[in-house]
């Protein structure tokens, strides 16, 4: 499967990483509304929220619990204009796979190009 390039300006930065899939929710949508749902830091403004499931070895012995890591944005004013959910491996043990859902702020841009380069959805 080709891998789709997410390109995100965000505080000065930009951070460019890959997926093969990735979901794009704007405000009001069924899947914007279902991930404020379910973050647990309503109180302060969210950067990303990386959700790592528990895992398990061959013989259902656990491996890792579930871990979900809350990652707060300072700058951020305001509600999340979108949300963009990715699939992830952990660095330490790319086989430990996650959701990453990352907060897109006004002022925030995001670009997913194809395999050839091309933007194919751009968030602002």
């Amino acid at each position: 499967m080709p891998l789709l390039t997410i390109k995100l300006k965000t505080a000065g930065s930009i951070f460019i990483s890959q997926s093969p899939e990735v979901t794009i929710g704007p405000v009001g949508s069924e899947v914007y509304q279902s991930v404020m749902g379910m973050t647990t830091e309503q109180w302060i403004a969210l950067d990303a929220v990386q959700i790592f499931p528990e895992t398990l070895d061959e013989h259902g012995g656990q491996l890792s619990e579930e871990m979900v890591l809350n990652i707060p944005r300072p700058d951020a004013k305001g509600q999340p204009i979108a949300v963009l959910i990715t699939d992830i491996a952990g660095r330490e043990a790319p086989e430990v796979s996650g959701t990453n859902y990352q907060f897109l702020y006004a002022g925030d841009e995001a670009e997913v190009l194809n395999e050839n380069g091309i933007c194919i959805e751009h968030i602002k």
